[in-house]
Parts: C-alpha cells; structure tokens; sequence
C-alpha cells in the first residue's frame, strides 16, 4: 500500500472559493486604470482647472468665483481660496511636497508672481515695472518663472532664492524673452529662450543649454516639465507641415519625439508632465481645436486617458498637466456639460490584487483561521 501523503478535499473547496474572489478582483482592477476625483469649483464658480499635484496628492490650479474673476486653489480634498491680494485673478500654476503654490495675481496694474505658504508672498520684477509669473517651487522653496526687465515689457525668466536672478536669453539677434517654467530638487530648470534660430527650450544647471526642435527646419520649442534626473517634457516644432507640426517630446540627453494619438484626428501634441518614473502627460489635439489627455510611458506609448477610466464616469478628459511619482495625474475635462478639474489616482494592477488576495489566503492558512489541511495516507 502507498504512504505518499496527499491533501484532503477540505482545502480544496475554500481554495476554490478563493481563487474565485481573486478572479473576481482581477476582473474589478482591469475594468479602469484610473479613478476620478472631481476637484470642485470654490463657491459660486461654475469651472475650474487642476495644474500641478504634489506627492502627497495636493493640487492647485485656479477656479471662477461667483462675482467673476479667477483665483488660485490648493486642494487636499477640499478646494482652499487661496485670494488674489487685491487683484482681479489669481492662479496657482506648481506646488511642492510642503504644499506650498507658486502662481500669479494679475489685473489691470499688471501681474506680479506669488508663493503661499499658508500666506501669498508677491514676489518683484527683474527691474520691470510692469508683470512677474511664478511658475514652479522646489522642495528647497526655490521658484522659478518670468518677469519684466529693466526699462522694458520684455520678460526674462527668473529664478528665486530670495533673490531675483535672471537666466538671460540664447543671445539677441533671434529676439529677447525667456521663459522658466519648472524646476527640479537639484535646481535644475526648464523653460524656453529666445535666440539666433528661434525660441527653443532649454536645460538650465547655471548656464542655459539649447535643446533644438525636433527637425531641421523648427524654429520653436518649449521645455514644460523637469524631473529629478534631469528629463524634460514640452513640445517642439518638427519637419510636417502645418499644423502637424508640434509634437510633445521627451528628452534625456536626446530630443525623441513622442507624436500623437493614434487617431486620424489627432494633429499635434505637447507634454505637460514628467515624473521621476519618465511616464509623461499632456494633450493631444484633435482636429477641431480641442483635445484628449494623455498618458505616455517607456512600455505603452502615447494612450488616450479616457480608455483608462470607467466609460460610465461621466468624464471627457481634455488635458493632463501634472504627475506625480505615485502616479496620481491633475488636469480638466468636461463633467456634466461643466469644464472642471480632476485628479487621477491609479488603482492596484490586476496582478496586485492577486498577490494581495493570494498572499492573504496564504497568511490565513498559515495562521489556521480558514481552514486546517489534513493529511490523510492512502
């Protein structure tokens, strides 16, 4: 007679039932990628837009107000007013991980960049009279963005540690503005200059560093984001004629293009987003003026996010401006005939959910509490 030991049926029927709830875990994760969260509108308002979110999942953008203007929000699951120091609006462009948002207040008098902290600071010119713009803050709190030189309207991107530093231009024979517009946690800052050949985005590390186009014939290009190991997302000018001739990009030492949406109506892209994982956001525009947001990464492409959400949302997502490194993605869409803001934050990966529903088995099986094999000898 045989002694090998074999289970007895009693396991069978529990692991049976868990393989089941994990089937049916499985089918739950792979039905969205993404959940939506709607930011709101401050009180009165009617639309709003998100820009930018934070690793702690707060987000900023701005909001309309029910005596009309705009001011800036910071949003941690409620959306904050954070005002507009009298004037007429006010939006909030970049927050770092302390939650603190760097934007603009503008009106009739001009513009004038701001940080809040909880108070809005109103930052100065490069000598201009007339407008500043912050754009982004590092985890140091340094800012940058742009702002009017001495004794002209001409803006300069600036970099703000206390003081006002201007990052200058490629030279004056192509023209004189620049343009900062994020910067990372080694200082590190993007943005567009003005020089010989065009306006072309740029690599700051304390001197600026021309990052072409895309084709021989391009004149402009926009550096939109930075990550922390210096990647760069934005948009540049390519050799297809107009108007497919803008295509969002990836950079990393090279320029690659990362074209359009795979859809006959999509025309031309740009990045708006990069996080220190290289998964890239933005908007690809459809024939028609408006277009869809997207998600880029290494392994996928260029996807459409609405194929990411549940088809029965509600939502139409127009752009993605901001990602951080859990994933989580800020920009608007259209919601009940509404344009608002929305976060993304990603659901567990259907192998997740295995993993977790498997190894809770295991953990309980080991524990004793759902069932007890026995060995039974045949």
């Amino acid at each position: 007679m045989s002694s090998t030991p074999r289970l007895g049926l009693s396991i069978l029927a529990p692991l049976w039932r868990a393989a089941l709830c994990a089937h049916c875990l499985l089918q739950v994760a792979a039905a969205a990628s993404y959940n939506v969260t709607d930011l709101g509108v401050l009180p009165g308002g009617i639309y709003s837009n998100g820009f930018d979110v934070n690793n702690r999942g707060q987000a900023t953008g701005h909001s309309d107000l029910a005596g009309g203007g705009d001011n800036a929000f910071l949003w941690d699951g409620a959306m904050h007013d954070l005002g507009s120091q009298g004037y007429e609006f006010s939006m909030g462009f970049g927050i770092n991980d302390r939650g603190v948002v760097a934007g603009m207040v503008y009106g009739n008098d001009g513009a004038r960049g701001f940080t809040y902290d909880g108070t809005m600071h109103l930052l100065g010119t490069l000598g201009g009279t007339w407008s500043s713009s912050a754009m982004s803050v590092n985890n140091s709190g340094v800012v940058v963005g742009s702002a009017s030189i001495t004794g002209q309207l001409t803006p300069h991107a600036f970099m703000y540690d206390g003081t006002m530093h201007d990052l200058g231009t490629f030279g004056t024979s192509g023209g004189e503005e620049s343009y900062a517009t994020d910067i990372n946690d080694a200082g590190q800052i993007t943005g567009s200059a003005d020089g010989p050949q065009g306006r072309h985005a740029f690599f700051y590390d304390g001197t600026l560093h021309d990052l072409g186009t895309l084709g021989s014939d391009g004149t402009y290009s926009q550096g939109n984001s930075i990550n922390n190991l210096g990647q760069i997302t934005g948009w540049a000018e390519n050799d297809d004629p107009w108007p497919m001739n803008k295509h969002a990009f990836f950079y990393d030492g090279t320029m690659h293009d990362l074209g359009v949406l795979p859809d006959p109506w999509n025309l031309f892209s740009e990045g708006h987003g990069i996080n220190d994982l290289g998964q890239i956001v933005g908007i690809s525009y459809r024939n028609g003026g408006w277009g869809h947001a997207f998600l880029h990464t290494a392994a996928t492409g260029m996807v459409d996010l609405n194929t990411l959400i549940d088809p029965n949302s509600g939502w139409e997502l127009l752009e993605a401006d901001g990602i951080n490194n859990l994933g989580q993605i800020v920009g608007y869409g259209w919601i009940n005939g509404d344009t608002h803001g929305f976060l993304l934050t990603p659901v567990p990966e259907p192998t997740t959910w295995l993993l977790a529903a498997l190894g809770g088995i295991f953990y309980l099986m080991c524990r004793g509490r759902l069932i007890r094999p026995t060995l039974k000898l045949r």
